[in-house]
């Protein structure tokens, strides 16, 4: 794109090209961030923009990812002599770790997502357990960790 006033068409059209992410927009546009965060605070229509196009980037992220998961495969782009992507792809297998560790961040996202938080509730038989009541108990001197 060709450097100049920035117009809502110009930002909307950069922001939907790289995922809504206005940090990747300014670099498309030959401008700052904080020139396209402006434009954005003046603008706000673009905020849809930004909001639809990261959902969109997410939603095909996690289909990769899940695809990964299920298949033990990943498509990648071949790279040309200049190390950019060309339209050409191959497969390539993820193992059974990376595959474990995508799971566990879909999880993570869903989890959170939905509202379920990775939190403990001490109580004790029903009620709150107070703070100045609960005692440290120390490990054996054979448990303790070693002082270097």
């Amino acid at each position: 794109m060709k450097r100049g006033k920035l117009t809502v068409k110009k930002v909307k059209n950069a922001l939907e090209q790289c995922g809504g992410m206005p940090t990747y927009a300014a670099k498309i546009l030959g401008v700052t961030y904080c020139a396209v965060w402006a434009f954005m605070k003046k603008n706000p229509e673009l905020n849809s923009i930004r909001e639809s196009a990261r959902a969109k980037l997410h939603e095909e992220l996690e289909s990769l990812i899940i695809f990964a998961i299920k298949s033990g495969w990943i498509q990648k782009p071949i790279l040309d002599e200049s190390g950019k992507p060309t339209s050409e792809t191959y497969f390539e297998e993820v193992d059974v770790r990376t595959r474990m560790q995508y799971a566990a961040e879909i999880m993570r996202q869903y989890k959170g997502s939905i509202g379920i938080k990775d939190e403990i509730d001490i109580t004790s038989d029903g009620k709150e357990l107070q703070s100045d009541k609960i005692a440290v108990i120390q490990l054996p001197e054979t448990l303790r960790p070693k002082s270097q």
